[in-house]
């Protein structure tokens, strides 16, 4: 073997290996544009996932907020259970004392029955009087004890 097959095969190989060098830089060279916009993506993609987060965020406070307000201004406006159940207890008793003043009245017009036309009448009168009272007493408690029930279901 001569010098110029030498020459000649190191110039093939020279020629090869430049050629392969050149295409494995224009592979990488394709790669690193391609991992650089593929970064770029990602990078896009997570600015605006953060964005959208700190949106979700700021609805959440502001929703938060909104509820610590109207839980507050419900707060204002009701009372705590112990001052409602005393209160209901206060009624009740008044209701009692009122029922027993008025059979005791109911009682005392039984007693005095039957003296005379005259008494008869004022019986009767009483009577009726005690009746509509009785009545009239019976329906404003309903009432109260009905607006009573809505303010506790408010609490």
């Amino acid at each position: 073997m001569g010098k110029k097959s030498i020459k000649a095969k190191l110039e093939g190989l020279d020629r090869h290996f430049t050629a392969e060098i050149s295409s494995v830089r224009e592979s990488v060279k394709d790669k690193v544009l391609f991992l650089k916009e593929l970064t770029d993506q990602t990078a896009k993609s997570a600015q605006e996932a953060i964005i959208k987060n700190d949106d979700a965020q700021t609805s959440y406070r502001e929703t938060h907020n909104d509820l610590i307000r109207k839980g507050e201004v419900q707060a204002a406006a009701t009372i705590p259970r112990v001052e409602a159940d005393r209160r209901f207890e206060a009624i009740e008793d008044r209701i009692r004392e009122m029922k027993t003043e008025l059979e005791v009245k109911i009682n005392s017009l039984n007693v005095t029955r039957g003296f005379g036309e005259g008494v008869d009448k004022q019986i009767g009168t009483n009577r009726t009087m005690v009746q509509w009272g009785v009545l009239v007493g019976v329906a404003l408690l309903s009432s109260a004890i009905t607006l009573l029930g809505v303010f506790v279901a408010l609490l």
